[in-house]
């Protein structure tokens, strides 16, 4: 007698079901690009140890977006060993351009073998892993997509290809730095020549936002999550970090969010039990099954007008040229620092405070910072290697040594923006944002 399939979960992305001792989880056509309707359907656990086959049926589904892909890869690194006794099956697309496509990433390497193995470095789309015990992982998945960005640069208009530059950096590092990630994390990005929209999903499997802010050294975080502010409320705010102060200064998700709100498009974030799901004209939580992680999801326009300089005038500084405190030079004679020479493109924090223990007894000495053919900077960045160099130096210091040529101004106020937000100036339980 052939036993009943009996319906543990449905939602717009599929289904999960089980029959005796086997899973099957099913992805449908519509809505795969919506992760909190993915994320209903995840087997838990629980659900994996009693089992004793899993199959992942793809059969159905013609397109597959960031947001269906890096859950998924994080998801089922980190539930790996509940699964060692499973026999798995993983049904692929009967489309053949979607069977390509995960091929190609190194998706089905991953349900495999455990390891992406990407084929192609040419198409409009990359998924990486972030490996918690391999730092220049974070800086590879940085740099592989914003590769895949600029390939397509004449598609962007005004700052936004900067800007997303800037937040995809930020977002992908958030992981690395505050997830607490024992599995490894994915970042999944797309460029959709068709429309000129471009897709970005990180996700893991760490410790969570709430769980993050609730064991935060920073006590204005935890305050404000004892006195019942939502966690990913709290993780959107600007200058809101479980760590700030302590070599972060919450920036990331701000800008994140932000940016999607100026590109016409969507800005997700999932954690625990909740997601907030955020447009230019609406702003919504909604709650699903436990996700053991974050998920960021952000989609946006990439010819809508967008200027950097928004976002920024949104946070709590005031940058009047007048009271700069850094010496900003058009050119500089030699001897001088040549940042260019660690890439034109300065991402990560890691990377920052290794170039400023390497150039600050060379700056001390007299040495201009040169940031000619630099072309992108993140907050990040900055505000660990110049806001760390002016609290290692004290503020005489700085403005008596510290001079930068060939500086945009966008990246002379953003140098601004993270020394006039420093903790020890604005104090930490005072402010309130705006």
């Amino acid at each position: 007698m052939e036993t009943a399939p009996e319906s543990l979960r449905q939602s717009k992305s599929g289904s999960l079901t089980r029959v005796g001792t086997e899973l099957f989880l099913s992805l449908r056509p519509s809505s795969t690009r919506l992760e909190t309707a993915l994320l209903r359907l995840i087997p838990s656990v629980d659900e994996l140890r009693t089992a004793t086959s899993f199959e992942i049926d793809l059969s159905e589904v013609p397109v597959f977006y960031p947001s269906s892909v890096s859950p998924i890869c994080a998801w089922f690194l980190a539930n790996r060993a509940a699964m060692s006794h499973l026999t798995m099956r993983v049904v692929r697309p009967h489309d053949e351009g979607a069977a390509g496509w995960l091929e190609k990433v190194g998706f089905f390497d991953l349900l495999k073998e455990g390891v992406t193995r990407p084929r192609d470095h040419a198409l409009t789309m990359a998924l990486h892993s972030i490996d918690p015990a391999d730092r220049a992982s974070t800086e590879a998945a940085i740099e592989h997509i914003s590769n895949l960005l600029r390939r397509h640069a004449e598609g962007f208009a005004g700052d936004v290809l900067h800007s997303t530059q800037v937040a995809l950096a930020e977002v992908i590092e958030n992981a690395s730095k505050h997830a607490g990630l024992t599995t490894p994390a994915f970042v999944c990005g797309q460029y959709h020549p068709s429309n000129h929209r471009f897709g970005l999903c990180v996700a893991d499997c760490g410790i969570g936002i709430r769980e993050s802010f609730r064991m935060a050294p920073y006590e204005v975080a935890r305050e404000r999550l004892l006195s019942g502010d939502n966690p990913l409320e709290l993780a959107v705010e600007p200058l809101m970090s479980s760590k700030y102060g302590m070599g972060h200064s919450g920036y990331g998700l701000f800008y994140a969010s932000e940016l999607c709100a100026l590109a016409a498009g969507t800005f997700v974030l999932s954690s625990d039990t909740g997601t907030l799901i955020a447009t230019p004209q609406s702003r919504r939580l909604v709650t699903h099954e436990h996700w053991q992680g974050t998920v960021v999801n952000l989609s946006l326009d990439t010819t809508a007008p967008v200027s950097g300089a928004k976002i920024w005038a949104k946070l709590p500084s005031d940058t009047d040229d007048d009271d700069w405190l850094t010496t900003f030079l058009p050119a500089a004679e030699p001897p001088f620092i040549a940042m260019w020479r660690s890439g034109t493109r300065l991402y990560t924090r890691d990377a920052a405070r290794e170039l400023r223990q390497q150039v600050k007894d060379g700056v001390l000495g007299g040495a201009a910072i040169s940031l000619e053919h630099v072309t992108t900077i993140t907050p990040s960045f900055a505000d660990e290697f110049f806001r760390v160099l002016f609290e290692e130096i004290g503020e005489e210091r700085y403005r008596k040594c510290v001079r930068v040529t060939g500086a945009s101004d966008y990246v002379k106020r953003l140098i601004e923006l993270v020394l006039k937000n420093r903790p020890s100036l604005r104090g930490r339980a005072e402010w309130v944002p705006r």
